[in-house]
């Protein structure tokens, strides 16, 4: 609404057009066993309107994968078969065109590769995963557990092949000291222990030399924080914090509001909301 001075009332009306993002920018392929991780760098202009996933796709037989971020894994795939792969971006108006095209050729044989890293809590038995961002995320944050740390933190490295040994994991806060923990090998994971760490923490997590039958992985460096009641992952917990938990009182957890049982009991009640309303105004380092 627009009001100019000795002239009538004039609404004006604004139209934003939006369009597909630009294609995201190719990094590299690693091949993995029965499948490729690749990485990218998402595109400038977004169209207008957020990205909301990634989606690759390796030919021949069009076989793609899904994430929020780079790096995105390809699975299915058929070892020692050469496969041309490419990235598309994609907001609410659609895909982008595809980024540039690499090779891989999956194998048995190949060393392992990071497919991704998750912080992994049981609640009241059902076991619930935060997938935690390995590479340039969409809105720039670092990723957020946001429930209690109860009896420890539990991160989760899976990567392509067998680790049989979890090789050398060094952590360290936001200050640069150093947090104490214990790491295991199990199947595809190395599994992080973190028993004791203070809420409003952000750490970062070191892994290298982690091997098995094909070989050693690359080091790894992830960085992530510990805010309860931070659902979002901006950083703080406010009112909308507040109202999302209180919204899914009294109901039981499931995969799509797992997050709110801040304490992990298996349901969604007062207390979660308690414990949220008393980290109001807290902000992660």
């Amino acid at each position: 609404m627009i009001t100019i001075a000795g002239l009538a009332t004039v609404t004006a009306t604004f139209n934003v057009s939006l369009s597909v993002p630009d294609a995201p920018t190719i990094g590299t392929a690693v091949a993995g066993n029965g499948q490729a991780m690749l990485t990218f760098t998402p595109p400038a202009f977004n169209g207008g309107s957020s990205i909301t996933s990634y989606t690759a796709t390796c030919n021949p037989n069009t076989f793609t994968g899904s994430s929020t971020f780079s790096p995105v894994s390809v699975p299915n795939l058929v070892n020692g078969t050469l496969y041309t792969c490419s990235v598309r971006a994609i907001n609410s108006v659609g895909p982008s065109i595809a980024s540039a095209t690499v090779t891989v050729t999956p194998s048995l044989a190949a060393p392992p590769a990071l497919v991704n890293v998750f912080s992994r809590k049981s609640h009241s038995g059902m076991l619930y995963d935060v997938n935690i961002q390995t590479g340039i995320a969409i809105a720039g944050l670092v990723s957020v557990e946001p429930r209690a740390i109860g009896n420890g933190h539990t991160i989760y490295f899976r990567f392509s092949n067998t680790i049989t040994n979890p090789g050398n994991v060094v952590v360290v806060d936001g200050n640069s000291v150093s947090v104490p923990v214990t790491s295991t090998a199990s199947g595809n994971d190395v599994i992080v222990t973190i028993p004791s760490l203070a809420d409003n923490k952000r750490i970062t997590i070191s892994l290298s030399n982690a091997a098995g039958p094909s070989g050693t992985a690359a080091t790894q460096s992830v960085s992530m924080g510990f805010l309860v009641g931070d659902f979002n992952s901006n950083r703080a917990v406010n009112a909308s914090d507040i109202s999302a938990v209180k919204a899914q009182t009294p109901f039981p957890v499931s995969q799509a509001n797992f997050k709110f049982d801040v304490n992990t009991s298996g349901g969604i009640t007062s207390t979660d909301v308690s414990s949220v309303k008393a980290r109001a105004g807290l902000v992660l380092p």
